[in-house]
């Protein structure tokens, strides 16, 4: 079943994302990220600790672990992403 995540993404990346330039998100796993998931990238300035308020909504479309692919570090995961 899949799930909806929130997530800080900073300049400049979330700018890429919303072009269509990255099409992948690299994070902890910690939630247990899964094809199908909704992800919000909420835009987070980290000098200031503040959100901008803008924000995407991508799906994941594809993830790798350790498991699939030995360098991805352990406790990590590798997402291919959408624009919804």
């Amino acid at each position: 079943m899949s799930e909806r995540h929130t997530l800080k993404t900073v300049q400049p990346f979330f700018d890429k994302i919303r072009m269509g330039l990255k099409t992948f998100e690299y994070r902890k796993d910690d939630r247990n990220y899964c094809e199908g998931d909704i992800l919000e990238l909420c835009e987070y300035d980290n000098k200031t600790n503040t959100f901008s308020g803008e924000h995407i909504d991508v799906i994941v479309t594809f993830t790798m672990r350790t498991q699939d692919f030995l360098p991805v570090p352990s406790g990590y995961v590798i997402m291919s992403i959408r624009i919804l």
